[in-house]
């Protein structure tokens, strides 16, 4: 399995995905579709996910002494994994889909990540305001990223992972006894010279759904990492683990 990672949050992706081309006017339709109408662009799959409430942040480094604050937070690491499934998409510059990840414990919603994830055959200008207008508006909540590729073949699977951090999303005295995440597709857009397509599902599709396990300090779900290798991995930041060195073959 071939994996690329890379990681856009909304101001780095208008970065990144616009720096070679420049922004023209562009003219966005906004339509409604039935909850199944539509391609799916991905076959979405939970790999893992490491959520961790911390009573201490760390503030300094690299440039400053490294200090410890009592700052309650909350750490939380995805690894998601999409499979290209159609090539049945009208042909243009870039084809995105668009999700919305919500955590939620036995008490409730607690935290949503917005994100799109998708192909381009041109790099388009300002692609994460785009999408970000279009489905949200001012309606946004949690943490919105996104990410796109080129050259992503039929039955390519690219595990995508992503963190981030905020408030802490619990009292110590009331912490869940169980968290679960729940992905929806929420539409796609797709981005053709100055004209666009904004489709928006009239209901959210559930297209993955997994249940964490309370696992040392924090919640687990993992599909990735042996578990023999669990007890010696930082659960916060397991990136050699996803992607270790493969040994080459004797010449």
């Amino acid at each position: 399995m071939k994996n690329g990672v890379k990681l856009f949050p909304r101001s780095i992706a208008a970065l990144l995905l616009g720096v070679m081309l420049a922004s023209p006017l562009i003219y966005i339709s906004t339509v409604m579709a039935p909850a199944t109408d539509g391609p799916e662009l991905f076959d979405v799959t939970v790999s893992y996910v490491y959520i961790e409430r911390q009573n201490t942040t760390t503030i300094g480094p690299p440039f400053d002494p490294i200090d410890t604050l009592d700052v309650p937070h909350t750490v939380y690491l995805f690894g998601i994994n999409f499979t290209r499934l159609s090539d049945t998409i009208v042909p243009c510059d870039a084809t995105l889909e668009v999700y919305e990840i919500n955590i939620y414990s036995d008490k409730g919603l607690i935290e949503t990540i917005q994100k799109f994830q998708g192909v381009y055959s041109e790099i388009v200008a300002g692609l994460g305001d785009l999408v970000w207008t279009e489905f949200f508006g001012d309606n946004l909540s949690g943490s919105f990223l996104g990410s796109a590729f080129p050259n992503w073949e039929i039955g390519e699977s690219r595990l995508d992972i992503f963190s981030s951090g905020g408030s802490q999303l619990w009292e110590p005295d009331s912490e869940p006894e169980t968290l679960s995440i729940i992905v929806n597709r929420l539409g796609w857009f797709t981005i053709t010279g100055e004209s666009n397509e904004a489709v928006v599902l009239s209901e959210p599709e559930v297209v993955a759904e997994v249940q964490l396990e309370k696992f040392r300090d924090g919640f687990l779900y993992n599909t990735v990492i042996p578990e023999d290798e669990l007890s010696q991995v930082d659960l916060t930041n397991p990136f050699a683990n996803f992607f270790k060195p493969t040994e080459k073959s004797p010449k």
